[in-house]
């Protein structure tokens, strides 16, 4: 293996390792603005029993012009306490949870 490719196998790791504070969620819709992004994902959270703060959130936009949001986390432990209950919410019913998230939500 040549530098280069080492060294590319070596950045790789790197980017992957950094990227352990990451969550992507999807189906937030457009019509939460970006300011109110943050809080409403820690309201979304708070509403399945995910407890943390807008402070545990380092960086929270959406990925182009899709519905998915992604979150970078302060704390690695706040991501994969997430990533645990995700398990538990495999078994919710999606347009029961769309009800009880956005219930208050004008379209």
């Amino acid at each position: 293996m040549t530098n280069f490719e080492q060294q590319d196998v070596l950045m790789n790791k790197i980017n992957q390792y950094s990227r352990r504070n990451n969550l992507v969620i999807d189906g937030i819709p457009s019509s939460v603005s970006n300011q109110a992004l943050e809080s409403k994902v820690v309201d979304i959270m708070s509403k399945i029993d995910i407890k943390f703060s807008q402070s545990d959130i380092e960086s929270c936009h959406r990925l182009g012009k899709s519905s998915k949001t992604i979150l970078r986390f302060v704390n690695r432990k706040s991501c994969s306490m997430i990533i645990r209950k995700k398990k538990e919410l495999s078994n919710v019913n999606h347009d029961s949870l769309q009800q009880l998230v956005f219930s208050n939500q004008t379209q």
